[in-house]
């Protein structure tokens, strides 16, 4: 999607130009890699704690925004006291279907 649209403005830009800004905006924190059931990797703006889902019927990723869910896995592992391994980050990715 971001191609297509960039190259409407842009007819000379190649998708490895794309790929690489967007992989540097993922290097310096402006975005995430989201990653589908079937190996896919999407770019993700919100760097903030959310889950997604992924409907595997139409692969659409839905942002789902929960403080209850994360604060729950924060604490989950904060008990646990995993030792010789610090917890930099944690993403939840739902799988399911549209209804």
């Amino acid at each position: 999607e971001i191609f297509d649209t960039i190259k409407e403005h842009n007819p000379s830009i190649s998708l490895g130009t794309v790929y690489k800004t967007l992989d540097t905006l993922v290097e310096v924190g402006l975005a995430k890699k989201v990653q589908t059931v079937n190996d896919v990797f999407r770019f993700d703006g919100k760097t903030h704690h959310h889950s997604h889902l992924y409907c595997t019927k139409t692969n659409k990723i839905i942002d789902f925004e929960d403080d209850e869910l994360h604060d729950l896995i924060e604490n989950y592992f904060r008990k646990k006291q995993l030792s010789n391994f610090k917890i930099q980050d944690f993403q939840v990715q739902i799988t399911g279907e549209l209804i």
